[in-house]
């Protein structure tokens, strides 16, 4: 059974991300956008990819292209962070072994 929540988690995690920042994008509209909206991007993405299996390094550029994307005030109703987790997963090589296999 664990196994089948790591596929899951797995299949679902970079999804799950891109719509918690696509919601925060929808949150932080307006000057509270601009003036903050990068500091929670960044923080926000970096925490929420600590336990991945993706490098500090490319979790920073991560964080910092999620705190672009909160400032950008053209980007409220276009989900550009969950296609680009959908995308990520899609191509992705890795997928954890079943028991089966």
């Amino acid at each position: 059974m664990t196994n089948l929540l790591k596929r899951v988690e797995h299949a679902l995690g970079p999804v799950l991300i891109g719509i918690i920042i696509d919601s925060l994008d929808l949150i932080t509209v307006g000057p509270f956008g601009i003036y903050s909206g990068f500091f929670i991007g960044f923080f926000i993405s970096t925490f929420l990819l600590r336990n991945s299996t993706i490098q500090k390094k490319n979790r920073m550029i991560i964080g910092f292209l999620s705190g672009l994307y909160l400032v950008m005030p053209v980007t409220n109703f276009i989900p550009l962070a969950t296609i680009a987790g959908v995308i990520a997963r899609f191509y992705s090589r890795r997928f954890p072994k079943t028991e089966q296999e």
